[in-house]
């Protein structure tokens, strides 16, 4: 029970910012659809679709393949909870709590791991309040951003303590925490990627292991099914026309003098100083991170390991700065993968972690300072640290305003196939053809006559034709090359047209059958998935033999 004390402390401390989640009604946010997400999730779920991949109702009514692209953990939480018998909007708002809750437990874990008990708090109340963590929930609520800013601690831990330790336990940590955030946010894992290859690289040097690489390759292989197709498969969609226009990275670098200070506001990322959202890193972020230096510096001799790694995440935390502004320019444009990031202020993620680490370590630094009964006094330096976060940071954990619409309200038909579909779309083919007005929305996934449909569910769908002669059949769902359609056990070819798919049909009664059947990419990333999850099991039995 002693051990759970922290935690339950960790979490009495974040009610500050779950607090906004305890209103009646919902607030507005740049993402606007998470509520329709997560219902949606759960339909392909009720249907029997797993993993899911594609979605009915979003896309105007044609459906799409959202979480064949866009991390789908989160929304599987969600999922849950509306299966468990909460509404879509409780629901929602759940998932988000627990996106919250995530980021202090994950990094404490790290930084008790680091620094003792009361630097892994510290560092728990730094990243939970850091001001990028507000701007993801309450500004932009980017729910995959907000899930892998609570994995990324614990991934580096599972990793850090494998190589250290090589027990099985921090082997399942850094390998499941890493798979999970590939799987809720693909951004943050290419950004978080090469620290763990670092990570992996020190093992070898630093401590003859291969552990680091093991612990990366497993998951890699568990997260297959949502990388791997959505590494290839984007070409059957716009999802590229979200890397130009506004979200083009030349035109969303951030001013140095914003890190500092930033307008707190609602509003988006514009080229120049004048954003409508804020870049802060948070003033007691930077000036502990300052702090913390100072004390490696002065007590390195007492503290080398401590001190050399504090350097490692000072130098980590200017890079996270220097990469965000005009003048990493020449990486940005050298390397394009980087285009795909949009905004280099993402990169936030990184400055609040490593931020809310080097706080965490100034309690390392107090057991070198002569004062008397400091293990009694270093827990009364640490509350006053604690409160001056929470009085400077908790004002940015609130939303823009409540809405005092049921929950009913954002899962309608009008509300899930236009109002919701405006505003992601990016899913849907680059011809395809999006309706102008809800009245062009079509109210079935066949509306031609002479036609008796018998099964609609997510991925399978069934109806008889009555043609007197041989028609070309028009079916409205966006084309993907999962779909296939079949009249007994003979395949009809479907061809892709600006507005769904169409099929020549013959005359006669037949039962025409069509099945969102995974690609052979899909079925090759399931196949790896499962792979690594037996070898996961593997390594468990053998470090746990090893350290028996």
């Amino acid at each position: 029970m002693k051990k759970l004390v922290p935690f339950i402390i960790i979490l009495l401390l974040s009610f500050f910012a779950v607090k906004p989640l305890f209103y009646p009604g919902f607030f507005p946010v740049h993402d606007n659809v998470q509520v329709q997400r997560v219902y949606e999730m759960t339909q392909s779920l009720k249907d029997g679709m797993f993993p899911v991949r594609w979605v009915r109702d979003l896309g105007y009514g044609y459906g799409y393949p959202i979480f064949n692209f866009y991390g789908p953990f989160a929304y599987y939480i969600g999922a849950l909870f509306l299966l468990s018998g909460f509404s879509a909007l409780v629901a929602t708002k759940m998932m988000i709590g627990i996106g919250i809750l995530l980021s202090g437990i994950g990094i404490y874990v790290l930084g008790k791991y680091l620094w003792g008990i009361y630097g892994g708090m510290l560092a728990a109340v730094f990243y939970t309040y850091a001001t990028y963590h507000a701007v993801d929930i309450f500004v932009r609520g980017d729910i995959g951003e907000l899930y892998a800013y609570g994995l990324l601690p614990l991934a580096i831990f599972g990793f850090i303590a494998f190589i250290q330790e090589k027990k099985w336990q921090y082997l399942v940590t850094g390998a499941i925490s890493f798979a999970l955030l590939i799987c809720s946010h693909n951004l943050s894992a290419l950004m978080v990627s090469p620290l763990l290859l670092l990570l992996a690289i020190w093992g070898v040097v630093a401590k003859k292991t291969w552990s680091g690489f093991v612990t990366f390759l497993l998951g890699l292989f568990i997260a297959s099914f949502y990388w791997l197709p959505a590494l290839t498969e984007s070409v059957y969609t716009n999802v590229l026309s979200q890397i130009t226009g506004g979200a083009d990275f030349h035109n969303n670098f951030v001013c140095p003098m914003q890190f500092w200070y930033s307008p707190w506001e609602y509003g988006g990322s514009v080229p120049g100083c004048n954003d409508g959202l804020s870049f802060m890193v948070g003033k007691l972020h930077i000036i502990f991170s300052f702090v913390a230096l100072l004390l490696a510096v002065l007590f390195f001799r007492k503290n080398k390991a401590v001190s050399l790694l504090v350097f490692v995440l000072f130098f980590g935390f200017l890079f996270s700065l220097f990469i965000q502004t005009q003048y990493a320019l020449v990486i940005w444009n050298a390397i394009k993968l980087m285009a795909y990031f949009q905004y280099p202020w993402r990169f936030l993620i990184l400055s609040s972690f490593f931020t809310s680490l080097l706080a965490g370590s100034c309690m390392v630094f107090l057991h070198n300072i002569p004062i008397p009964q400091k293990h009694l006094l270093i827990p009364l330096y640490t509350a006053p640290l604690v409160l001056s976060v929470l009085l400077l940071q908790t004002k940015f954990f609130i939303p823009e305003y409540y809405t005092s619409y049921p929950s009913s309200y954002y899962t309608t038909s009008s509300m899930l196939r236009f109002t919701a579909s405006k505003i992601s779309d990016e899913y849907m083919p680059k011809t395809f053809s999006k309706p102008k007005t809800i009245k062009n929305v079509p109210q079935g996934f066949i509306t031609a006559k002479q036609v008796t449909v018998i099964l609609d569910k997510t991925q399978e769908k069934v109806f008889i034709t009555h043609f007197t002669t041989p028609q070309t059949m028009h079916v409205n769902l966006t084309y993907f090359p999962a779909w296939h359609l079949y009249s007994g056990s003979t395949e009809i070819f479907l061809q892709q047209v600006k507005n769904g798919m169409s099929a020549r049909i013959p005359s006669g009664n037949h039962t025409i059958r069509l099945e969102f059947q995974q690609t052979n990419l899909e079925k090759t990333g399931d196949t790896l998935s499962l792979a690594g999850i037996v070898f996961l099991f593997l390594g468990i039995i053998y470090y746990d033999e090893e350290n028996s």
